[in-house]
């Protein structure tokens, strides 16, 4: 009975000592099928806390990105510390317009959850220093002067088809001054533009 007892005893050992150097091993490859006993989980990525699942954003982002509103204040704080107040100020749409186009190409949109993520990445956006700032700040500037010579181009309120000048599907005589403005009317027996506000006085 006393040998049967040692037997017993040593096979406990032994065991026990498989055991240990099984964990052991484990530890030193990182195997995670067999968790070593530090008190940590192995899956640092998932919260305790959060039952395993991602935060996701109440509305989409796209929805909190058209919210941007120049006539709030963080918006006025935003334009200031770009460095182009100014122009950031003229542009706002269009400069969201490339805010929403840069979420899209480096798939930002999953990481802004809500109105204040959006504000803040907007933030970052214009930081001065920044290339995506210079980026903006270059195209608000093309934006600027293709509308300033726009606006010079005396004869902005035509159309030219085939060489002819046209407004509204007619034609122009070649001697015509420029069109002043987008609703004149040209008439041939006077051979003038004719203003629909001068017109309703003459006819009245």
């Amino acid at each position: 009975e006393n040998l049967q007892q040692k037997e017993n005893i040593r096979d406990i050992i032994t065991t026990a000592a498989k055991e240990k150097e099984i964990s052991a091993a484990a530890v030193d490859r990182n195997d995670t099928s067999v968790p070593a006993d530090t008190g940590v989980s192995t899956n640092a990525s998932v919260s305790p806390f959060s039952g395993g699942s991602a935060l996701h954003a109440i509305r989409p982002w796209q929805e909190l990105v058209d919210g941007l509103c120049l006539e709030s204040s963080w918006a006025e704080i935003a334009c200031m510390k770009s460095g182009y107040g100014g122009l950031l100020s003229r542009y706002f749409k269009e400069a969201v317009g490339f805010f929403k186009q840069h979420i899209l190409l480096y798939d930002k949109g999953p990481s802004l959850l809500n109105s204040s993520d959006v504000h803040q990445y907007f933030a970052n956006f214009t930081a001065p220093g920044s290339r995506t700032s210079a980026f903006l700040h270059a195209e608000l500037l093309k934006l600027e002067a293709a509308e300033q010579s726009h606006s010079l181009d005396p004869y902005r309120f035509e159309k030219r088809i085939g060489g002819q000048r046209t407004y509204m599907g007619c034609p122009i005589p070649d001697e015509a001054p420029p069109r002043p403005e987008d609703n004149a009317i040209w008439n041939d027996r006077t051979k003038q533009w004719i203003l629909p506000r001068l017109r309703s006085k003459a006819a009245s």
